[in-house]
């Protein structure tokens, strides 16, 4: 039987979440002696715990150190000088994570299977002494639940809140100050979330629409709003939307706006695109990760638009300039809604209006830690947004 979309989303969530450990810690046994262990559980060699030195409310903190934060309990055990046929230095203790606190944090000592906290419940592996801090009797979290929220990842917290979610989804207002238009109300489901969380899939427009107001946020703390304005991604496209209707909108948005740039992220077709529109110096920029062209309809668009806004001010009435400046290439088919995303993110935090040839430069691809690092910027977003 051929599975749904839904289907297909509520596979790939367990599977994050039990590569996490996100449902593993719920799972984990009291009993280490029971014979009917999950069947996630390894068993291979030395990993799987046997014997404890400490009962289940003697958990132990354990902390990494980069940074220095809080990412797990687990049980301290002494039973013998090896751990995955490695021999345990005096400074190393044998560990068994059972409470998950920041999945996606990188163990201090990792092992061939097992690089993640997410990875590490119900298996034997090596700790720095200096960063286990034992003696902490918990029968529940209590109030150390929110400490441990703050040190959970963003996109762990958002992980764990797509189990909770239901049908439900989380509203956002995308407000008119930002796109030139009356307020928008996004509506993000499960589905939604876990294209950030997932990290492997193409982007859908609300996610770049969040991403538009995580941008505004960053203009108003570096005090360029008087820079950029932003169009929404959705009411931008020509399907679904009228022609005239649109260029009414761009028009409007460059006249009234008075900015400096324009930052619009364009889907066309299965493929993000990035154009900046500068009207002041009657320019557009586009950046394209797969090296395309635009499209002509929207080309034609944006000209008439950039024409009709230079009579308005009274100006010559010529055609744009176009800028075309070399650009980063994804090397997977699904990257292109990150390049956008990171495109833009550099524009405002550099505060680039020119010189485009030279701020885009590179044809190499993001590395993964640069797409990483937007996913984990817009979870953080929209953790605060939320109040998740």
């Amino acid at each position: 039987m051929q599975m749904t979309m839904s289907q297909v989303f509520a596979q790939q969530l367990q599977d994050e979440l039990k590569r996490l450990g996100l449902i593993q810690q719920k799972e984990v046994q009291t009993d280490v002696h029971h014979t009917h262990s999950p069947t996630h559980v390894s068993t291979k060699g030395s990993n799987a715990p046997e014997d404890a030195s400490q009962s289940n409310d003697e958990l132990s903190h354990l902390y990494v150190d980069t940074p220095f934060h809080l990412v797990a309990r687990g049980k301290v055990h002494n039973l013998g000088p090896t751990i995955h046929h490695q021999r345990v230095e005096k400074n190393i203790v044998r560990v068994e994570v059972v409470e998950v606190i920041d999945a996606s944090a990188v163990v201090p000592i990792p092992s061939e299977e097992v690089q993640t906290v997410g990875q590490a419940p119900n298996q034997f592996i090596q700790w720095p002494r200096r960063l286990v801090n034992p003696h902490m009797k918990e029968k529940a979290y209590g109030k150390d639940d929110d400490a441990s929220r703050e040190c959970a990842s963003p996109i762990s917290r958002l992980m764990t809140m797509t189990t909770h979610l239901g049908l439900q989804p989380i509203e956002l207002i995308l407000k008119e100050e930002i796109i030139g238009r009356s307020d928008v109300s996004l509506y993000l489901g499960s589905e939604e979330i876990l294209e950030i969380c997932l990290g492997k899939q193409m982007l859908s427009a609300v996610v770049l629409q969040v991403w538009i107001m995580r941008l505004h946020e960053l203009c108003v703390q570096k005090d360029n709003t008087h820079l950029y304005g932003f169009f929404d991604p959705h009411t931008i496209q020509d399907v679904g939307n009228k022609r005239e209707d649109v260029q009414t909108y761009i028009l409007t948005q460059l006249t009234e706006g008075n900015k400096e740039c324009y930052l619009i992220p364009y889907y066309y077709p299965n493929h993000w695109q990035l154009y900046v529109l500068c009207p002041r110096k009657n320019s557009i920029v586009f950046l394209c990760s797969l090296g395309n062209k635009p499209k002509p309809n929207m080309k034609t668009l944006l000209d008439l638009a950039m024409q009709a806004h230079q009579l308005t001010k009274n100006k010559r009435n010529s055609k744009p300039k176009w800028i075309k400046p070399m650009c980063r290439m994804q090397s997977g088919s699904y990257e292109c809604g990150y390049y956008v995303m990171k495109h833009m993110s550099t524009i405002i935090s550099a505060n680039v209006v020119d010189s485009w040839i030279e701020v885009f430069n590179v044809q190499d691809p993001f590395s993964e830690e640069d797409i990483n690092q937007i996913r984990e910027d817009w979870a953080t977003f929209f953790c605060e947004a939320t109040s998740i």
